[in-house]
């Protein structure tokens, strides 16, 4: 070998060795084989079917697509590239390619997945909503039943939540789940909104006949009182206090008339004028000014009064009442007298019904333990350089 000296005869060993090394590392030490190339690509080619599947259902239900249908279309170019790289029998490449359509489908099927189950309403789901409309209107119905108030536009409302209701029905037959659930909440909404207005009537109506109750017990006391002078002035003229008291006292028969018909405002202003009467005329009778009972206790007394307090358990609630009159008028309604029972809780229509719609999709995570197995591959390699570089050393030496 003229020419050569033995360390470019080792150079030159050391270069083809590590050539050769390379070489055959680069090809031992491929990533990915052709059988998990091919797994990949059909894994993800299914991702991208399941993501068309889930376009179409959020094209029925009249959501935006276009994002979607753009991640598929990219998608479907990485997996014709990974099919170009696998017949090409580059399965690394083809490998990668195919990671990078999963990469770009995931997002896209987590995304129209959150979309639709915001609006996709199950059988169960609707059938519920139809079940609460139809409590609601049986609710309406019944109140509208045992209301003494003018029901005219309960009725009206009845009516019209039964038509939702009926709508809802169809559209469930027809398994319009979204339609039905809109149309029966849409039923209930009505409903409730009528039964609540009417006993919002009612209340109205109970605190009127309460004020016409007492305006009426007041107006007794003074015909009382007016009577009780009478009787005591035996000395004196008292035609014009006799024919007060008749005026009085006919006044306050009709404002109880009223009062049974239900026409509060009547009621209340015969009452008052019927205590207006009686109070002049028993002023101008004693020469004094009428003075009720409640107006000349002290205010120390204030504290027993309100130990002498009427209660009544209205709707699960317990008021007070300032007159036998007034309880009469709750009892009239269906209160009960006395406080509510301990256990007792305030009145409350509304129920809450929250539906909980969330459902999770778990999607596989790539597998790091190749990556791993070529970083020892790749510490192995330098190793066996090491090995030569101490060998070739040696041999200069």
């Amino acid at each position: 070998m003229i020419g050569i000296t033995r360390t470019s005869l080792y150079s030159l060993l050391l270069a083809g060795l590590l050539f050769i090394t390379l070489g055959f590392g680069a090809i031992a030490y491929a990533e990915y084989s052709e059988e998990e190339a091919q797994d990949k690509i059909d894994a993800v080619t299914a991702l991208a079917e399941d993501l068309e599947a889930l376009i179409t259902d959020a094209e029925d239900l009249d959501l935006d697509t276009d994002a979607a249908e753009d991640a598929l279309q990219d998608a479907n170019l990485d997996l014709e590239d990974a099919q170009t790289e696998l017949a090409a029998e580059d399965y690394d490449e083809a490998y990668e390619q195919a990671e990078a359509a999963e990469d770009t489908l995931e997002p896209a099927i987590d995304d129209l997945e959150e979309a639709i189950d915001d609006e996709e309403v199950t059988e169960a789901e609707a059938q519920d909503a139809i079940d609460d409309a139809q409590d609601a209107i049986n609710a309406l119905d019944d109140a509208i039943d045992e209301s003494d108030e003018d029901t005219g536009d309960a009725e009206a409302a009845l009516t019209e939540a039964e038509e939702k209701l009926t709508e809802a029905e169809e559209a469930f037959a027809d398994d319009k789940y979204v339609d039905a659930e809109t149309l029966a909440e849409e039923a209930e909404e009505i409903a409730d909104d009528a039964e609540e207005a009417l006993d919002e009537l009612a209340d109205e109506d109970e605190e009127a006949e309460e004020d016409v109750a007492e305006a009426i017990e007041e107006a007794e006391a003074v015909i009382a009182a007016l009577d009780e002078a009478i009787e005591d002035e035996d000395d004196e003229d008292t035609e014009a206090a006799e024919e007060a008291l008749a005026d009085a006292e006919a006044k306050l028969e009709a404002a109880e008339d009223a009062l049974e018909v239900n026409d509060y405002e009547e009621a209340e202003e015969l009452a008052e004028e019927a205590e207006e009467i009686a109070e002049e005329a028993y002023e101008d009778l004693t020469g004094e000014e009428y003075e009720d009972d409640e107006d000349e206790k002290d205010d120390d007394d204030e504290d027993e009064d309100d130990d002498e307090k009427k209660y009544v358990c209205h709707k699960g609630k317990t008021i007070s009442v300032g007159s036998n009159s007034a309880v009469r008028a709750h009892l009239n309604h269906g209160d009960t007298e006395g406080k509510c029972g301990d256990g007792d809780e305030d009145y409350d229509k509304d129920q809450d019904k929250d539906r909980d719609k969330d459902r999770d999709r778990d999607y596989r995570n790539g597998d790091v333990s190749k990556q791993l197995e070529q970083l020892m591959r790749l510490l192995e390699l330098l190793l066996q350089l090491q090995n030569l570089q101490e060998l070739l050393d040696a041999l200069e030496s």
